[in-house]
């Protein structure tokens, strides 16, 4: 709760997103939560719809949405697949060929190379230096620091907003577990991904 209150604070939406790029000939698969801007059209997909966004190099930026949740389109889709099946035990096994068949394998991009902005919510002691400790861990990584919200002041903790600039995923986990270790920080760090 937390975590949704500070990003509509900050102008964004989570979303739970599969992410599929094409980069530099590799290809960026991965599933997960991440932050989108609030004024974008998928964040504003709601309730049992579901959306694809595909940018092309001619057509730029192109939005599908329709039915995806919910009892019927759920029904409808284990019914395909039942059917889908079915369809290959009757024909020996094999699946037939999709007319989208790519040719070329592509190597996918390990989870730790990818790049991307990042949310971070520290749980730490209100007390002087804090910040600043924090800070340096992740300039050790190289890891830009957008914008920080604290708010309040407390004799015991709070909690501490900071939004990254890009930044390389493994320098990210390698300065989390660096940060978590710290005196003053009083829970696990939430790692949020931003996709811009």
């Amino acid at each position: 709760k937390q975590d949704i209150e500070f990003a509509r604070e900050l102008g964004y939406t989570i979303k739970l997103l599969a992410v599929a790029k094409l980069m530099d000939g590799r290809l960026e698969v991965r599933v997960h939560p991440a932050m989108i801007l609030s004024s974008t059209l998928l964040a504003n997909i709601r309730n049992e719809f579901n959306a694809v966004e595909v940018e092309g190099d001619a057509v730029g930026t192109q939005v599908f949405y329709g039915r995806g949740a919910g009892e019927l389109p759920t029904a409808s889709a284990v019914v395909s697949d039942v059917v889908d099946v079915a369809g290959r035990r009757c024909g020996g096994g094999r699946r037939a060929e999709s007319v989208w068949t790519w040719e070329e394998r592509l190597p996918v991009v390990p989870m730790e190379e990818i790049v991307t902005s990042y949310y971070l919510r520290f749980i730490v002691m209100d007390q002087p230096g804090v910040l600043a400790q924090i800070a340096r861990i992740l300039a050790a990584e190289r890891i830009s620091i957008e914008s920080v919200i604290q708010h309040g002041r407390s004799t015991d903790t709070v909690p501490l907003i900071i939004m990254t600039h890009e930044a390389v995923e493994k320098a990210m986990r390698r300065a989390v577990a660096v940060i978590d270790g710290l005196p003053a920080v009083k829970e696990r760090t939430r790692v949020i991904r931003v996709e811009k």
